[in-house]
């Protein structure tokens, strides 16, 4: 019985200590620590439980207590892991956030560029090659799929056609710009 009050106390006190503590002071993983923590003292402490309440030699006075400190016991418990749960959701919203913002910031929007559009004839394409490479290709923002989304605006006719057999897709990109320096 005694190791069994010890153990249910443990996660009372468990309790008290996670709810006394600041929030900043909590990380996802030390709440996944915890919460692993938490449960394998719940288990033991109803594991015992179970086994007092089987035993038939207990008082009347001695299971009365036992009923009690169980109550407590899960009270504690499912207070606690309620808050790990709920401060862990906020620690998921809150990186969901931060990618969705990282995602933002990365669909950018590049000023217009001032070079014509690049139609395949030979006397433009060193102009056009140098300023395509310096205001997309060397943007380490732009994605390969964004690059080709811009190569594909930024030219015509013969030159257009050759951008529109590659998939737009990441390999795409590098596909269009070799068959455009190739041609």
């Amino acid at each position: 019985m005694e190791t069994y009050i010890r153990l249910a106390d443990s996660v009372i006190e468990f309790d008290i200590e996670f709810l006394g503590t600041p929030t900043s002071e909590h990380t996802k993983h030390s709440l996944k620590i915890q919460q692993e923590e938490l449960k394998v003292m719940w288990e033991k402490a109803k594991a015992l439980f179970d086994d007092l309440l089987a035993t038939e030699s207990i008082g009347a006075k001695d299971l009365s207590s036992i009923r009690k400190k169980g109550k407590t016991c899960y009270a504690a418990f499912v207070r606690c892991m309620s808050k790990i749960n709920d401060l862990s959701e906020k620690f998921a919203k809150s990186e969901k956030e931060d990618e969705d913002m990282s995602a933002t910031q990365h669909n950018l929007h590049l000023p217009p560029c001032d070079i014509d559009a690049f139609k395949g004839d030979y006397l433009s394409w060193p102009t056009f090659r140098d300023m395509f490479t310096a205001i997309y290709i060397l943007n380490k923002r732009l994605t390969p799929i964004q690059k080709l989304y811009y190569l594909s605006q930024k030219t015509q006719g013969e030159a257009k056609e050759i951008v529109k057999k590659c998939d737009l897709t990441n390999d795409g990109f590098n596909i269009a710009w070799k068959n455009l320096c190739d041609s």
